[in-house]
């Protein structure tokens, strides 16, 4: 390691120690998301108690299909959130900012609307080919879809605002409370414990905990955008956003690859023991989601104001926060995942492996820090897309591939090395298209 990398690390330590203000609220953040992983991980573990392994597999590819269409479905704008409305508002063009949040709004509004009701028919239509087990869960789920978009989006606005209690208390400390309460209802007056009911809780939980967040940040953001004109720019937006809606499509989908691809292959038993070692890790992985979020604000500023200086001392930043923790968090999850997989149930055991692979992943994504998001901010959203489509790609291939061998380990496998490559692949766009990350 050279003198040179040694100084700019302890630099950007010092610095982090110093700028308390961004370390708060990647703290918040993290708080957040991590004690709403906490409660869902509960949730889960209730469900899978509740439902029994089979039809906790079931319930797993429905929630995995919610959540995925929810995240396409913000169509590149929970990305693009963090580049333009914080630069509008820097610059105090706040009828730029009112007409980017309210186009954003009704554009994936619309987004999320016609994917749902076109996946529905098409499900409805498609019954007979595959397996009937799947089929009421799997559309109750994607009748979860607009308001899932909504509070992804709503998040993003959040974030980049720094409104980080009214952003995400709702989502991911509410949600699970609140799906957890329905589907016991549910459960209580259909006398059953079946898929549908779990499915109907989420339903239900998830057009509830969208309203309640349009309520917390309703006040916050008219006071801070304000009223007045609204300057709307589509041609401009959607030009950056559907680069990154393609972009944040197939990244969603290759994060859940891996259990949709296993939903042809194993029996819903072995989709419910990998599912919930996915769960699992997503505690880890949540250390590079809060650090993400809280520096593209910053990045995006700097960006702003040409101050390229300040840009590179928010990436290294950004990526000490991240590995440092990750690498503390692997070894103890790694520790603890045979216990924890054991609260499922004696069969769930096995995940522990899955475990130990997927986190190799999250530590090679920590390794790159918000490397993505620097991209987009400095304009490569383009560039990023085609990497992101490329490793999809690559992991729906390599899933395949390794399943009919390995099975659960295989697809793991394919997952953990697809993630590492992509990071290691936009470093190397990162050197080849701009001067970002060298002095």
């Amino acid at each position: 390691m050279s003198a040179k990398y040694v100084k700019k690390l302890l630099n950007a330590v010092v610095d982090r120690v110093s700028d308390r203000q961004i370390s708060f609220a990647i703290g918040k953040i993290y708080a957040l998301k991590v004690g709403g992983a906490g409660m869902a991980y509960l949730v889960q573990l209730a469900v899978a108690f509740f439902l029994g392994a089979t039809n906790y597999g079931v319930f797993a590819l429905a929630w995995i299909i919610a959540t995925t269409l929810g995240q396409i479905c913000s169509s590149g704008f929970n990305d693009t959130m963090g580049r333009f409305l914080p630069g509008y508002l820097a610059t105090k063009d706040f009828a730029r900012a009112r007409g980017f949040v309210h186009f954003a709004m009704f554009f994936t509004s619309c987004v999320s609307v016609a994917v749902a009701t076109v996946l529905v028919v098409a499900a409805v239509f498609m019954q007979p080919l595959f397996p009937q087990i799947y089929f009421v869960p799997v559309v109750l789920a994607l009748l979860c879809v607009p308001a899932l978009t909504f509070t992804h989006l709503k998040e993003s606005i959040a974030v980049s605002r720094s409104l980080i209690f009214s952003g995400l208390f709702p989502t991911y400390i509410l949600r699970p409370l609140v799906l957890t309460a329905f589907t016991a209802l549910v459960a209580l007056i259909a006398h059953n414990n079946t898929t549908k009911v779990a499915v109907i809780g989420l339903l239900l939980a998830s057009y509830a905990v969208a309203v309640i967040q349009w309520w917390f940040l309703k006040k916050p953001l008219t006071k801070e955008l304000g009223e007045g004109e609204k300057i709307v720019e589509p041609a401009h937006w959607l030009k950056v956003s559907l680069p990154l809606f393609l972009a944040q499509g197939f990244f969603v989908l290759t994060t859940s690859t891996d259990v949709i691809i296993l939903s042809f292959y194993v029996e819903p038993e072995a989709l419910g023991i990998y599912f919930a070692s996915v769960k699992m890790v997503a505690l880890l992985s949540f250390i590079h989601v809060a650090v993400a979020s809280g520096i593209t604000r910053r990045l995006s500023e700097a960006w702003a104001h040409d101050d390229l200086p300040g840009f590179r001392q928010q990436l290294r930043k950004g990526r000490i926060w991240m590995v440092i923790p990750t690498l503390v968090g692997a070894g103890f999850l790694i520790l603890i995942s045979p216990f924890l997989l054991s609260m499922f149930g004696p069969e769930f055991t096995s995940g522990s492996v899955i475990v130990t692979i997927l986190v190799v992943g999250v530590i090679a994504q920590a390794a790159g820090g918000p490397i993505q998001e620097a991209l987009i901010v400095s304009g490569h959203q383009k560039a990023v897309s085609l990497v992101i489509v490329a490793f999809f790609v690559l992991n729906l291939i390599l899933s395949i591939i390794l399943v009919k061998s390995l099975g659960l380990t295989g697809v793991a496998i394919a997952s953990a090395t697809t993630v590492s490559a992509r990071i290691a692949v936009m470093y190397l766009l990162a050197y080849m298209r701009s001067s970002i990350l060298s002095d």
